[in-house]
């Protein structure tokens, strides 16, 4: 028969462990994306650990994040510690971590509740994670976990498989310095993913709008008369430049031929030349290809430093996370479309010290500090300066004025009861934030015959900042009211104010800082 477990007799604490032995038994699910240490806590009763990426849409399992944990019905608000400090870098989320460590640096994972008053800012429970230290030997290892598309389906829609290329690759190493004083035990992990989205449909305007040809939209069924008497078509355009009132009613001339014979904004021949040509025939959901590639890239770096000298003893941990950047590769070139990219980086530096002052009193003191950084945005990408480029003015900055071409009406954009639009741009903007912890504590063990006391307190200095720059080209939305006659909602076409350059609507954000 199994030995019943000890009774804990000093603490009225509760939870479960892990350890080594049983955490590599133990299957680590990676969704598709870096392996995780926080994977492991869903084994645990009564935990459940948000993944929703935070940053982009890189999944937050790619990116290595946990963005929270429900601990026995508690969201956020339980202690996480990495050797006993603290490794929280937003108290605002607790139980957050953007680049959680490696699991093959793991050496016990502890789930408690009902805890010790030792145990502060928290509701009830506390993950406590302990690191592999190194030995009087030299062990370690290499991994190295890939996947490819090479036994993929295509998309339906594509025309070949979506590219999807993803490695993941290091090795630990532990041993001495000092042989019986002094230990090292280091990680390196590297994460490497590309991938596009392919079968992606949108509609984009064909060499005759470019031009401003609209013929191909004008119906031949007359839907009125204007104020002049004249047959007014569906799908016709008209100059704005003519607008005059004739017997109380706003009038328009059409333009001959459905076609416009002014001058084109050359800010909007400027953005036209970057959207792709039509790939299949029809003036609507017709163009397919693929989505600008979405790479992501993490590099992870521990080492963890023990000494041993009798009555004292200390540990050293450093985590350092350079680069864990990502693109979110959104449709178009990135001059004009929602292409964003995540920079993000974390140090995390743990101190403790331990004086065994007699054999019956014990001091302990520790700190900590955790830093994590990520600017997300246009950073580094052409749509952060095109709408310079293209002479764009009058704004805060120079990023990609987002457009949305709508309510047209034939058979193009909008098409009554079909839905297709146009939306490009507006990824200009970028948006940081570093947020940091700084945990002090400090503790004294006592024990005096049958009787067991512990005094101590806690420190911890918090700090976030923000920064948000919007693209600063603003945004702009194009209607068919701008060409169209008024009274007459048939007529006009969106994408002719685009060309003209007549803003139906826009909004223009300012740069905010906290």
């Amino acid at each position: 028969t199994a030995t019943p477990p000890v009774i804990d007799t000093v603490s009225s604490m509760a939870g479960a462990t892990r350890v080594n032995e049983e955490l590599n038994r133990l299957p680590l699910a990676v969704n598709g994306g870096s392996r995780n240490m926080m994977q492991w806590m869903r084994t645990f009763a009564g935990i459940n650990l948000d993944f929703t990426a935070q940053y982009g849409s890189a999944s937050a399992s790619d990116q290595g994040q946990t963005q929270g944990a429900y601990m026995y019905g508690v969201r956020n608000y339980g202690s996480y510690n990495i050797d006993g400090v603290s490794a929280v870098g937003n108290y605002a989320e607790t139980t957050r971590d953007d680049s959680a460590p490696i699991p093959d640096t793991i050496q016990e994972i502890r789930i408690a509740t009902n805890l010790n008053a030792e145990y502060g800012q928290n509701q009830g429970s506390a993950m406590d994670f302990v690191t592999m230290s190194g030995t009087n030997k030299f062990h370690g290892s290499l991994f190295e976990y890939i996947r490819n598309d090479v036994f993929d389906a295509r998309n339906f829609f594509a025309t070949q498989v979506a590219p999807y290329n993803q490695n993941e690759f290091g090795g630990v190493l532990g041993g001495p310095i000092v042989k019986n004083k002094v230990f090292f035990f280091g990680s390196y992990d590297g994460y490497r993913l590309a991938t596009a989205a392919t079968g992606v449909i949108e509609t984009v305007p064909d060499a005759l709008l470019r031009g401003g040809n609209f013929s191909e939209f004008l119906g031949t069924q007359s839907v009125g008369a204007d104020a002049l008497g004249r047959p007014v078509y569906e799908g016709e355009i008209y100059d704005p430049s003519t607008t005059r009132t004739v017997n109380g009613v706003l009038v328009r001339d059409p333009f001959p031929n459905n076609t416009i014979n002014t001058p084109l904004s050359s800010i909007s021949q400027a953005l036209q030349t970057q959207l792709p040509l039509p790939t299949s025939s029809g003036l609507a959901n017709n163009w397919s290809g693929q989505n600008a590639p979405s790479p992501l890239t993490i590099d992870k770096f521990t080492i963890k430093v023990d000494g041993d000298f009798g009555q004292n003893r200390f540990t050293v941990g450093v985590q350092y996370v350079p680069r864990n950047n990502s693109v979110s590769g959104s449709v178009f070139p990135t001059t004009i479309s929602q292409t964003s990219r995540i920079l993000a980086w974390q140090p995390h530096i743990e101190i403790n010290y331990t004086r065994i002052l007699r054999p019956n009193l014990v001091f302990n003191i520790r700190g900590g500090w955790t830093v994590p950084y990520h600017t997300i945005g246009a950073v580094g990408l052409a749509s952060a300066t095109y709408g310079c480029t293209i002479g764009l003015k009058g704004t805060y900055g120079c990023g990609t004025p987002g457009v949305s071409i709508v309510d047209a009406v034939a058979q193009g954009f909008n098409t009554p009861g079909y839905g297709a639009s146009l939306t490009f741009g507006g990824g200009g903007g970028s948006s940081s934030d570093v947020a940091g912890s700084v945990p002090l504590n400090a503790d004294l063990s006592w024990v005096k015959g049958h009787h067991n006391a512990k005094f101590g307190g806690q420190f911890t200095d918090t700090q976030a900042r923000y920064w948000v720059m919007p693209s600063g080209g603003g945004s702009m939305t194009f209607a068919s009211s701008e060409t169209g006659l008024p009274g007459f909602p048939a007529t006009g076409e969106g994408y002719a104010s685009f060309l003209l350059g007549l803003v139906d609507n826009s909004t223009l954000s300012s740069p905010l800082s906290n």
